[in-house]
């Protein structure tokens, strides 16, 4: 069973020996590292067992406080996030923890697969994707990797293309969402892929 880390403190207390905790830590940011600084309940536990797994409960975390709460642990961090993609661009997480991840503005192929580099777990895309034919898909269609992981993890982000594409990297973009696709820069290919 997971404890806070007022309960760790209890236990603490109570013995000399080092606490393993199976269960993990679940408590609010609030008390694990307030404003990035973590708490001597974090750091006592942390010390003892350095891959506890924390999950992070309540009003969602800064990302000061979860860079703070992860660079603790080598275990998993659950958490939810948003923000822009400025700010979240700075989490240190790792590929191993679930952080639930919300992108309030629009980002590039390149800046998505950054954001799900530090998540286990789906990125969130309110403000959808914005970026060139190519970072979605080859002249012919064959869809990049992070194209793909788009369509996986947030099936109705809106899509916007910024230059022109041809016939089948349109409909690749287009199969990727339930959500909007705009073409900003149009669709060029040859007459018969045109017709067809």
């Amino acid at each position: 069973t997971a404890v806070t880390v007022a309960q760790f403190n209890l236990l603490d207390a109570a013995t000399s020996s080092a606490i393993v905790l199976s269960g993990g830590i679940s408590d609010t940011a609030a008390n694990l590292a307030p404003g990035g600084t973590a708490s001597s309940g974090l750091t006592n536990s942390t010390t003892q067992d350095g891959d506890v797994a924390i999950t992070i409960t309540g009003t969602a975390p800064t990302v000061a406080e979860l860079n703070k709460i992860a660079s603790l642990t080598t275990g998993a961090v659950t958490a939810s996030i948003s923000g822009n993609k400025a700010d979240l661009a700075t989490l240190t997480t790792a590929s191993t923890d679930a952080v639930t991840m919300t992108v309030t503005d629009a980002v590039t192929v390149a800046e998505f697969n950054t954001l799900d580099g530090k998540t286990s777990v789906g990125v969130i895309l309110t403000g959808g994707v914005s970026d060139a034919a190519a970072a979605y898909a080859a002249t012919n269609g064959t869809a990049t990797a992070g194209r793909t992981a788009i369509a996986a993890q947030d099936g109705d982000a809106a899509l916007t293309v910024t230059d022109a594409a041809t016939v089948a990297q349109a409909n690749s973009v287009a199969t990727a969402t339930t959500g909007t696709v705009v073409y900003s820069g149009g669709i060029t290919d040859s007459a018969a892929n045109l017709m067809n």
